[in-house]
């Protein structure tokens, strides 16, 4: 919906998103019973992605993949990592599928075509390294911005936190402006660094 994706663009709003998308392949999602496509992926991410804040922060898509998926091809897997490079997917959760999920059999894990568990692996490294690679631009492109962190912890004269587009911060890469309290539980205005 255009009017939920267009609420990311105002500052009340934090510039981070999760999209529990599993697969860009519109075969792949298909056969996890998916009620959408790859092209639907695609166009909302692009939405996202064209978003201008009000407030110049830089939106952080994270979402949710899962790789070797019964019958997933090198294509099928190719459009995963392709989304992830393309739009910068810098919050990624990537796991390679597993037919038993907290003792129970997943219906799947039953289909011809099971991706052998080392293609698995390989795919999932390499598509983890696409989103690190997202996540250092992402890093990049904040230098230098104003942005809150909400400080989680603090010992002695350290801290770390999280900025509102989920990046995250400490005394060596976030300079708080001057007279702020640096409390657990606080949100604290500065600059990345």
């Amino acid at each position: 919906d255009d009017k939920l994706i267009n609420l990311f663009s105002h500052p009340r709003i934090n510039p981070y998103i999760h999209l529990s998308i599993q697969s860009a392949s519109s075969s792949v999602l298909k056969d996890m019973n998916r009620h959408y496509d790859g092209t639907k992926v695609r166009e909302v991410l692009q939405k996202l992605r064209n978003l201008k804040r009000k407030d110049g922060a830089i939106l952080n898509i994270g979402a949710d993949i899962i790789v070797g998926f019964p019958g997933e091809s090198d294509e099928d897997y190719g459009e995963s990592l392709d989304i992830v490079k393309t739009f910068q997917i810098s919050s990624l959760h990537a796991f390679p599928f597993s037919p038993h999920i907290d003792h129970y059999n997943v219906p799947a894990g039953k289909f011809k075509n099971q991706v052998p568990n080392h293609i698995s692996q390989r795919r999932v490294k390499e598509i983890i390294a696409a989103g690190e690679q997202a996540k250092e631009n992402l890093y990049k492109q904040s230098i230098g911005q104003k942005l809150v962190v909400l400080i989680e912890k603090v010992r002695g004269d350290t801290f770390s936190g999280w900025t509102q587009n989920y990046i995250a911060a400490n005394k060596k890469n976030f300079l708080p402006d001057d007279g702020q309290e640096i409390k657990r539980g606080k949100c604290v205005s500065g600059v990345l660094r």
